[in-house]
């Protein structure tokens, strides 16, 4: 046997006994405990029930809401005719209950219609509209206003000192304004459990911002399962990502699970997205729309609750265009698309990342290495086409191979072929008219050996070494400079 509390809410929406779910809320927990209610019954019109439902559910109160509007009632035959069919539900749903209390937020003839109907029997209840209760009520008001807002300020620091814990933890750092953007569209995306497309170049981070994502959702306690869709063979595509049964094809001994399977529950990370081939493509769609797997050569589909976020460096709207990514797949996972900035657009983050690298290596090594200025000045103005990737890994080679316990410029591990290796497409050249791609590779050459010489101190034997050619090469160059033949 339980007790209820029934309150009805008839104001509009804006209507100042309304303004504030948090108030409300917590006045009906303090009704529900003065009452000893387990159970809460609002009686709201249609107009509040968007309302009513979000207040409800972001404050957890143990609440069934009945779309019923009561307002516009004219005699109590009609208010009695109302609560008996409201009542008679509620008795039917709530068999057990001892007592209905009625709260007394509802017009003067319903409640008077109620305290009737308790007093002819029909109704086991109690009509909470003594001025002792109305006293309590208002004089909760302001108190309950103002704890619910000193609560949301609270929530709110704390929910932000979670969130930039986990940010630093996964590994994410940096300041720069693109870069917080992209986080913060990732903390607004995770808790719908929709399609993610992470687009950025190579080293960003997208499997970091996929990991910090599902740690964000309600999937976190289930398992991240990352796939690099470019490293799957195409023949084995379908079995590693669907699963198989057992001789669904020859070597097929045993049924396996695909990580679709593995990562029930949870999330799944298609790194590379892009290089998927149409058919998985159109399977994965399928996926995303109904959530069922068909494994090759089983005749039953099994049904997997998890979050898909796919990861790309390539533009995936050209890709439609030549036809080799599907529209419709596109259109599904552009709906929460976030772009991660490359690192040479986030410069002012480059000094604090590259100290906290070479803390992070310092610990690993047993070393006590620091940045010089003019290191951290050559980093930050590198063009880093590698991004935080490329970036680590010049501090970790620096700081393995340094003699000293401070890095200079000259003692950074920078590869001088990593810029021509992956040039960004931001600094290519313009093809205008009198462009000739020779004379421009030409250029990138003669830079590539200057910054060796420079590095090796002009010795040309080492920076042949370096860049891997032969040491008559870079003589044949460095003559060719010497003699101003413009190479």
């Amino acid at each position: 046997m339980k007790n209820v509390l029934i309150s009805f809410m008839h104001g509009q929406v804006g209507d100042p006994s309304l303004s504030g779910g948090k108030a409300f809320a917590l006045m009906l927990k303090q009704k529900m405990r003065t009452c000893q209610a387990e159970q809460a019954i609002l009686i709201v019109p249609e107009v509040l029930a968007t309302y009513t439902e979000a207040f409800s559910k972001t404050y957890h109160l143990n609440a069934l809401i009945l779309h019923y509007n009561i307002c516009n009632i004219n005699s109590a035959q009609e208010a009695s005719v109302k609560l008996n069919t409201l009542l008679g539900f509620i008795e039917t749903a709530y068999p057990n209950v001892r007592y209905h209390y009625l709260s007394p937020e509802g017009p003067e003839i319903i409640r008077k219609t109620f305290a009737r109907l308790v007093k002819d029997g029909t109704f086991r209840g109690q009509l909470v509209d003594n001025e002792e209760d109305k006293r309590l009520c208002d004089s909760k008001l302001a108190e309950t206003v103002e704890a619910a807002e000193t609560l949301e300020h609270t929530l709110e620091e704390t929910e932000h000192r979670f969130f930039e814990d986990l940010v630093t933890r996964i590994g994410l750092r940096g300041q720069d304004p693109a870069f917080r953007r992209a986080l913060v569209m990732a903390q607004r995306l995770a808790p719908y459990r929709q399609p993610i497309l992470l687009q950025g170049e190579t080293g960003t981070g997208k499997e970091l911002f996929a990991r910090l994502i599902h740690q964000l959702s309600a999937q976190s306690p289930g398992p991240f399962v990352a796939v690099n869709c470019a490293t799957l063979p195409e023949s084995l595509a379908e079995s590693i990502l669907m699963g198989h049964s057992k001789g669904a094809f020859t070597g097929a001994q045993s049924s396996q699970k695909g990580k679709f399977e593995q990562a029930h529950e949870g999330t799944l990370f298609l790194d590379e997205i892009a290089e998927m081939s149409l058919n998985v493509q159109a399977k994965l769609l399928r996926v995303i729309e109904d959530g069922f797997v068909d494994a090759i050569g089983s005749q039953k589909q099994q049904y997997v609750n998890i979050a898909i976020i796919g990861a790309t460096h390539r533009d995936l709207k050209e890709a439609v265009l030549k036809g080799t990514f599907r529209s419709d797949l596109y259109y599904r996972l552009k709906i929460g698309c976030i772009t991660l900035p490359p690192l040479r657009e986030r410069r002012s983050d480059i000094r604090p990342i590259a100290i906290h690298l070479l803390a992070r290596f310092n610990n690993v090594f047993g070393k006590t290495c620091t940045l010089s200025e003019d290191a951290l000045q050559a980093l930050s103005e590198y063009p880093w086409a590698g991004n935080v990737r490329e970036l680590r890994n010049v501090i970790q080679r620096s700081s393995m191979l340094c003699e000293h316990s401070e890095i200079t410029a000259s003692d950074l591990q920078i590869d001088p072929l990593a810029q021509a290796a992956e040039p960004p497409s931001n600094v290519l050249p313009a093809f205008e008219d009198g462009f000739i791609l020779n004379d421009y590779i030409r250029d990138i050459r003669r830079q590539i050996i200057q910054d060796a010489l420079r590095k090796t101190n002009g010795k040309q034997s080492e920076a042949a070494k370096l860049l891997g050619i032969s040491p008559q090469a870079v003589s044949s160059y460095t003559k060719e400079v010497q003699g101003g033949s413009g190479v």
